[in-house]
């Protein structure tokens, strides 16, 4: 088949952008010889036939694709023109292309783009070579009529789908409003069935909604009809929007431990479950310190004194078709202010107990006392209490002869500070009060 210059350029222009992207890094894997990468031909929604003529109707329509790939990481490009010698190009758009035999959906916007009437698409592959370059494979390809009618009934518009998104409560499907409508149908179905089922409606003023019923792990396909006044249904978008829900993990605490460390809790989701860790600080924005993490608990130690910071966690779920990765719960009652723990001075006996000295901590609201039996018989608890300006404290309550380890804990003004569990050993043992008594001299 013929292609004009004016094609042409268009696809050269497209090569330097795929080439800019690096994508000819993958081109050891082609062989120079090698040609029929496969083709890409538009088809109905469900890819029953492969179709001669497209028609898309309305505002906005889509073009589905029938891709038969030979070769991983081959580009498609498709160019829409107003005739047939591909002399006034429209639009055009390259594909990555997985190894394999599928469908892909491309939304076509008609509104201030294209007026009624006939346009043509041509498609074509883009060979990777071994030497970096990047050329047409005159073999792959194809040239389709494209009718545009800009002005349908109502039963031949479609709903434009936005986006499945995983929440909290479950998949949140939106689109874009359609003329004309009086309500939604929201449709599902599994993402090898071919059976949908209605799984939710809601009026003309709504442009999205939450599927609840959504189980874990489960991998959906949804769409969206229009109805209006009349009963008149409006044509959907067969190959939908794909989600894999995984549920999200649900945060038990945030908490301020020893040695500078702040320890996350939440609940699990699933035995297969792993991780995203993410937090931020103060009033910033949310980033992932930590990914693919597996259990429950997780310690950071990445942290600064004075910051407060809010933590939260996405699960994430491989399954065949992908990751599942969850939304996550903000939790403003799972936040800290985090106080680095005290550097310990020493301790010493004095005339009525033990004298613990630390240095201060910069933004403490005051310090608590920790001790505990160096023999360990006892655990941490608290001997006392004082405030921010003070950096040492008597334990009156020490019994003599006794080994006790000593520490302190800086405490913000809604949560509790570090403490440095190693902290500072010391057997009491009371002084001995100095002679006082005069020496009793000889008289003369």
């Amino acid at each position: 088949m013929k292609i004009t210059k004016r094609v042409l350029s268009i696809v050269m222009a497209i090569i330097t952008l795929v080439s800019v992207m690096g994508i000819a890094a993958e081109a050891a894997n082609v062989s120079v010889n090698e040609l029929n990468l496969g083709y890409m031909a538009p088809a109905n929604s469900k890819v029953t036939k492969l179709l001669s003529t497209v028609r898309l109707y309305g505002e906005y329509d889509y073009i589905n694709f029938y891709i038969e790939s030979n070769k991983a990481n081959t580009y498609f490009v498709y160019v829409i023109t107003t005739d047939e010698e591909g002399e006034d190009v429209v639009a055009t758009n390259a594909v990555l292309c997985d190894k394999g035999t599928y469908t892909y959906t491309e939304k076509i916007k008609l509104k201030g783009d294209y007026v009624s009437g006939t346009y043509y698409i041509f498609t074509y592959a883009m060979k990777t070579y071994s030497d970096d370059s990047i050329k047409i494979d005159q073999n792959s390809m194809c040239q389709f009529k494209l009718v545009v009618k800009r002005t349908a009934s109502f039963d031949n518009k479609i709903v434009v789908l936005k986006e499945a998104k995983n929440t909290t409560k479950g998949v949140n499907v939106s689109w874009s409003k359609l003329s004309g409508a009086s309500k939604y149908y929201i449709y599902r179905r599994s993402l090898m069935g071919t059976k949908w089922t209605k799984v939710g409606a809601v009026g003309s003023s709504k442009t999205s909604f939450t599927d609840t019923t959504a189980k874990n792990t489960g991998k959906y396909v949804y769409s969206v009809k229009a109805i209006n006044k009349s009963g008149t249904a409006s044509r959907y978008l067969y190959s939908g929007l794909t989600c894999i829900f995984a549920k999200a993990p649900t945060m038990k605490s945030v908490t301020v431990t020893a040695n500078n460390t702040i320890e996350i809790k939440w609940n699990s989701t699933s035995s297969k479950a792993k991780y995203n860790i993410m937090r931020k600080s103060d009033d910033g924005s949310w980033k992932t310190i930590k990914t693919n993490y597996s259990g429950t608990t997780y310690k950071d130690t990445s942290v600064k004194s004075g910051t407060k910071y809010t933590y939260t966690v996405k699960a994430v779920i491989s399954t065949d078709y992908g990751d599942a990765i969850s939304s996550y719960y903000y939790n403003s009652d799972k936040a800290v202010t985090y106080l680095r723990m005290p550097t310990l001075k020493e301790t010493a006996a004095v005339e009525n107990g033990v004298n613990v000295s630390w240095y201060d901590v910069s933004g403490a609201k005051g310090y608590t006392i920790l001790r505990k039996n160096s023999d360990g018989s006892t655990g941490w608890s608290s001997v006392g209490k004082v405030d921010a300006d003070a950096t040492s404290f008597v334990d009156t309550s020490a019994d003599i002869e006794t080994g006790y380890i000593y520490s302190v804990r800086s405490e913000a003004s809604k949560n509790k500070g570090s403490y440095n569990s190693k902290g500072i050993e010391y057997i009491y043992v009371a002084p001995v009060a100095p002679d006082t008594t005069e020496p009793v001299t000889d008289s003369e």
